[in-house]
């Protein structure tokens, strides 16, 4: 008799323990919540590349942008994420994790090129990383040739603005966005 009365208690635990998860943000990785901290270069080496997009798409969530859609791993038409800000205006980032590896300049063209493509006259570019000269040079080539609104942070600029979103709030937690819904044609 004791023994039932102690299985009943267990089983009775362990529903109760199920029912406190949730399963949406616990089971499948997505929309979880990144904890209020002030980032480096290490914790951010420390995510792999997916999880490093989604930790991206919640900063610039932070930021201000309305929408920030992490598009899926593979078939993702030269970006990783798509913003559009309180106007409706879209921006294309890419997002890069290197910890050893320049950014050079046929990454760059990628996303250039899928703005080009899709009509879409703003770009971020942001990396652990540093860009290399030759993805430097077109850069500024970029910058100073097209209607392209090109953004490009190496890892200390976007430690800076990743970092700035805290210094006068208080413990607060950044909310990562869903994947993107893209059909393959």
């Amino acid at each position: 008799m004791k023994l039932i009365v102690f299985l009943i208690g267990l089983t009775i635990l362990n529903i109760g323990v199920l029912l406190s998860i949730d399963w949406k943000d616990n089971w499948f990785g997505v929309n979880k919540k990144i904890p209020y901290k002030k980032y480096s270069r290490d914790d951010l080496l420390r995510m792999d590349g997916f999880e490093f997009e989604q930790f991206m798409a919640g900063i610039f969530k932070k930021h201000g942008y309305k929408r920030a859609d992490v598009t899926p791993k593979s078939n993702d038409y030269g970006r990783d994420i798509e913003l559009k800000d309180k106007e409706g205006n879209i921006t294309f980032v890419e997002c890069k994790r290197y910890e050893d590896e320049y950014i050079n300049r046929e990454r760059v063209q990628k996303l250039i090129g899928a703005c080009v493509g899709m009509g879409v006259k703003r770009a971020i570019f942001c990396t652990t990383s540093l860009f290399n000269s030759n993805a430097n040079g077109y850069l500024c080539d970029v910058l100073s040739n097209s209607d392209i609104e090109l953004i490009y942070m190496d890892c200390d600029d976007l430690l800076k603005y990743i970092n700035e979103l805290y210094e006068c709030e208080s413990e607060e937690s950044i909310e990562d966005t869903v994947i993107l819904d893209i059909e393959q044609g």
